[in-house]
């Protein structure tokens, strides 16, 4: 069953180009797309500040872009403006669901259940389950910013068709990548930075999300990725009361004295994402982004010795969701991480993080290449459009 959002709208005419923009701090971004060839060019993109504009100032404004009003235009919430809540999917029928999940996350919403525009979607492949019940997402985005947002198009004249959400655009962007890698069918993640500082982790197989959390940025991973590699491996602790915690990620064995991840983690908890897979391979496949910074990558074979306060939270946080997954999914194994830091990381900075997150986790990591499915032209990384935006173009259709 296809699950379609309340603020949807029916779209009108048949031009196929797209219009994609969301609200920022600052004001607005946006892009137009054309098709080209099969897949969608990046036409134009900017921002746009308002700069204490009144309504109808920043309304001419925008009306001043002189962007397309005759194609059907996408609208992306920021993760700021709504939530994404997971529910045991009510056993109603298919008229009633939407009413039904209502009141199972009436006590789950930020503010009173009747401020806020709510739909649901599927979690996963149908027929998924988790511990024996079918899961849900709930979207919950108060009343006042979906308004805000159909007034814009309102006002600019544009044909609002759809108002999208971050993970969706993420997934699409994720699925994407992975079907050209031949990864469609498999078990993917994708880290992603939104906004300067609260980033994204979104877990997808056949195209549909299955787990996303959000996270705050580490900026210590960039540092922490570019420090030398240790020269020697230092012996483990011998001592039977040692508050050091031994567990194993991938091939490398991995000691945070006094670190409370192990201890968070039951006795029968997994220990290893080292798959029998022909991903995890010598060649990890980074030297085709970045050939220069992989000289300076060298995957660690030997324990590593870290202090608490030297290992990135991220690090962490990773693994505690990675544990989460393969204890809810055990027949999905993870079979590679997206990544895409912030916009003003360098691709040999994002190539280190890459090789750094896969030192430590065990998992085969890559720079998310936000290129599959959409031409970007020559245009650098740090010039792209939000890591949203982009997405949404990649929605099967403008209107669905």
């Amino acid at each position: 069953m296809k699950l379609r959002w309340p603020w949807q709208r029916t779209a009108r005419g048949n031009r196929q180009d797209r219009l994609v923009f969301c609200s920022t701090p600052e004001g607005l971004a946006w892009l137009r797309a054309e098709p080209a060839g099969g897949r969608l060019r990046l036409a134009s993109h900017g921002e746009l500040a308002r700069n204490g504009q009144t309504d109808t100032e920043w309304t001419r404004a925008v009306r001043q872009l002189g962007l397309p009003n005759g194609s059907p235009a996408t609208a992306v919430l920021p993760l700021q403006a709504y939530q994404l809540l997971q529910i045991e999917a009510p056993v109603v029928p298919a008229d009633e669901l939407r009413a039904a999940a209502r009141w199972r996350a009436k006590d789950m919403v930020n503010g009173h259940i009747d401020d806020v525009t709510l739909d649901v979607m599927r979690l996963g492949q149908p027929g998924s389950q988790v511990q024996g019940h079918e899961q849900m997402f709930v979207v919950a985005a108060p009343n006042k910013a979906v308004a805000a947002v159909a007034a814009l198009a309102t006002g600019a004249g544009w044909r609002l068709a759809v108002v999208d959400v971050a993970d969706n655009a993420q997934r699409n962007l994720q699925h994407a990548a992975a079907t050209q890698m031949d990864l469609a069918d498999r078990a993917t993640a994708c880290l992603a930075v939104h906004d300067h500082k609260t980033c994204l982790l979104t877990i997808c197989t056949g195209g549909e999300l299955y787990y996303s959390r959000r996270l705050e940025w580490d900026p210590a991973l960039l540092a922490r990725a570019a420090a030398p590699a240790p020269t020697a491996a230092p012996a483990l602790p011998a001592t039977p009361d040692s508050t050091a915690h031994h567990y194993m990620l991938g091939d490398a064995q991995m000691v945070a004295a006094g670190s409370d991840v192990a201890a968070d983690l039951p006795d029968d908890a997994p220990r290893s994402f080292s798959f029998d897979d022909p991903l995890l391979s010598a060649d990890d496949g980074l030297a085709a982004y970045a050939p220069a910074a992989t000289a300076a990558y060298t995957p660690v074979s030997a324990p590593v010795e870290f202090a608490p306060d030297d290992t990135p939270r991220m690090v962490i946080e990773l693994q505690r969701s990675f544990d989460v997954w393969e204890r809810s999914w055990p027949q999905l194994p993870l079979s590679l991480l997206m990544l895409q830091p912030p916009a003003e990381a360098t691709p040999t900075a994002t190539v280190m993080a890459a090789g750094f997150l896969q030192e430590q986790l065990g998992l085969r990591v890559l720079p998310l290449d936000l290129a599959a499915g959409l031409d970007l032209g020559d245009r650098a990384a740090g010039t792209l459009p939000p890591l949203s935006l982009l997405g949404a173009l990649l929605r099967d259709r403008p209107e669905a």
